[in-house]
């Protein structure tokens, strides 16, 4: 079912549906997403470059990174 889809949102929800991601961290990582994708558009339209401020996605890389600690071990 996972690879059905090439979308991280409908991943992130077979993964959660599986019982594989909590749905608190599936959340939190399509809002990161979301976060991101809706600045890229805003730049995009507004014909600027995507490159961000290291403040400016804090909350977002947080959080990401917290759980990519959880499922992976890893850093970052």
């Amino acid at each position: 079912q996972l690879v059905k889809y090439s979308d991280n949102w409908r991943q992130l929800e077979v993964l959660a549906g599986a019982g594989v991601l909590e749905s608190g961290d599936r959340e939190a990582l399509i809002v990161a997403e979301r976060t991101y994708r809706t600045y890229l558009h805003r730049r995009s339209l507004q014909q600027q470059d995507y490159l961000a401020d290291d403040a400016l996605f804090h909350i977002e890389r947080a959080a990401v990174s917290a759980r990519w600690q959880r499922y992976f071990g890893g850093s970052n």
